[in-house]
């Protein structure tokens, strides 16, 4: 049976982004700004920064955050921060008057806790600019309610979920998916966190991901894994080292909009069905079969190339990757991957399974996502590790 249909839930209008996470005491200056550099250039557009003031000490971390808005601006970032009353306090904030922290050169106020509904409806209409991110993880719909009933102003608000630094205590992908539903119906932007492998966060560096199932994953599968799901509009690293391969290969997939799936073909694959295979980016249909993910795009591929020619008929267990040839007359080319075992059919030939690591993913594939296939072979193995992967 074919696991639930999650769907494309992104806001239309709404632009899909990626970022980083920088703070104070993690890495020098010069360290922090290479960093947001790098990301830059790979196209990222957050950066994400804590304000948990301590009493004795607040100017440094005050220091911090004006060094690094002052660059993330210049390299085309929004900067939001995670906040606390006593962030509030050492600068001179309240909730109806957050100028004190947008003079900071923050872009957003990610609010966790001590606040109420009324407050954090105020700082919407603070005169300031900034946008307020409430807890993702945490606001349920009597939260939503109690916040619209205070005449909270949700153009203004995004919603950010936790990272999860302590081991076993993640979100399931079950949970995000129903939270974040919610959020979006609000027309609230959704953020989430994946982990770095390399530049960990201490103190106990075992990475801080939303999901607790992408600890220890690589970041471009997490990443491929949340873009499935069709629920997230912002996805930053948690940690603040990522590595130059791993912030390529999740921009690769994030910004790009569409799910890798790796393919392995069968040998005699004739050109013809190479060429819509990996003709482009797939999209399946807005109205989803049952039994198969269909490629609204692929007879377009198969347009542009040589005739589909019959092969002898096989069974499609289910993902298993199948180009319809001319016997099936107007849908000769249509590319599809079944979530069921199908029997041989004289019309449909045979050209691949996906592998089986990502047959997870396409179960995930709603109405109108975006999917394109990788070719694995022996030799180049389809890693979901660094820049081998350049879905």
């Amino acid at each position: 049976m074919r696991p639930r249909i999650l769907g494309e839930r992104v806001i239309p209008g709404v632009e899909r982004s990626a970022g980083i996470s920088v703070y104070p005491g993690a890495g020098d200056t010069a360290q922090v700004l290479g960093y947001m550099e790098r990301a830059s250039q790979l196209g990222y557009r957050e950066v994400f920064t804590s304000m948990h003031i301590t009493e004795q000490d607040p100017s440094g971390a005050v220091a911090f955050v004006e060094q690094v808005t002052k660059a993330a601006h210049r390299l085309g970032f929004r900067v939001i921060a995670d906040i606390s009353p006593r962030a509030f306090r050492a600068v001179g904030a309240t909730p109806a008057n957050l100028e004190p922290l947008e003079r900071l050169g923050l872009n957003g106020i990610r609010v966790d806790f001590g606040y109420g509904p009324d407050e954090i409806a105020s700082m919407t209409h603070s005169s300031s600019s900034m946008t307020v991110v409430v807890n993702a993880s945490t606001v349920d719909v009597w939260a939503l309610s109690a916040l619209r009933s205070s005449g909270a102003d949700f153009s203004r608000m995004e919603a950010c979920h936790n990272f999860y630094p302590r081991p076993e205590t993640g979100l399931s992908m079950d949970f995000l998916c129903r939270t974040s539903s919610i959020l979006k119906e609000h027309g609230l932007r959704v953020w989430a966190f994946v982990p770095s492998s390399t530049g960990r966060r201490g103190p106990l560096c075992q990475g801080l991901p939303t999901l607790e199932r992408h600890r220890e994953l690589p970041a471009a599968r997490a990443a491929a894994e949340l873009l499935a799901s069709g629920v997230v509009d912002v996805l930053l690293f948690g940690d603040p080292g990522a590595s130059p391969g791993e912030l390529e290969s999740l921009s690769s997939i994030w910004l790009r909009g569409s799910v890798p799936l790796r393919v392995s073909l069968l040998p005699d694959a004739a050109g013809a069905e190479r060429s819509v295979v990996f003709g482009g980016i797939h999209q399946n249909r807005p109205d989803p079969a049952e039994m198969v993910v269909r490629s609204a795009v692929s007879r377009d591929y198969a347009g542009k190339g040589a005739d589909i020619l019959p092969r002898s008929p096989a069974p499609r267990p289910a993902y298993t990757v199948t180009v319809d040839n001319r016997l099936y007359l107007r849908y000769s080319g249509e590319l599809q991957v079944t979530l069921t075992d199908l029997p041989p059919d004289p019309r449909v030939n045979v050209v691949g399974h996906v592998v089986e690591a990502d047959r997870p993913l396409v179960n995930m594939l709603g109405p109108r996502s975006r999917f394109h296939f990788v070719e694995f072979t022996v030799t180049t193995g389809g890693s979901w590790n660094g820049t081998r992967s350049r879905f």
